[in-house]
């Protein structure tokens, strides 16, 4: 038989999002939607972002945004760009 002992209890909330070192996008082919601007920045935190876009043709790169442009965490922003944009979002560790 194991016993544990709790020492401190903190609510999960102030766990989530750590150990993120960053934000990757990916628009969907050949366009920027235009109301993507506005969702990030309704999400401004410490997270570096990464862009990847993808020619109609097929090319694909990725683009760092500046430092001006960075978001915190947040589990429900990956369903809302998906939702009203067409892009997906990835976490990174």
């Amino acid at each position: 038989m194991v016993k544990v002992f709790a020492t401190l209890l903190e609510p999960l909330e102030g766990f989530q999002g750590q150990g993120f070192t960053g934000v990757l996008v990916r628009l969907p082919p050949g366009e920027c939607p235009p109301r993507l601007a506005a969702i990030l920045a309704d999400h401004r935190g410490d997270l570096p972002v990464t862009f990847e876009y993808r020619s109609k043709e097929g090319l694909t790169a990725r683009v760092k945004a500046g430092s001006d442009l960075r978001l915190k965490h947040d589990p429900n922003l990956a369903e809302q760009l998906a939702r009203e944009t067409g892009c997906t979002l990835n976490w990174t560790y």
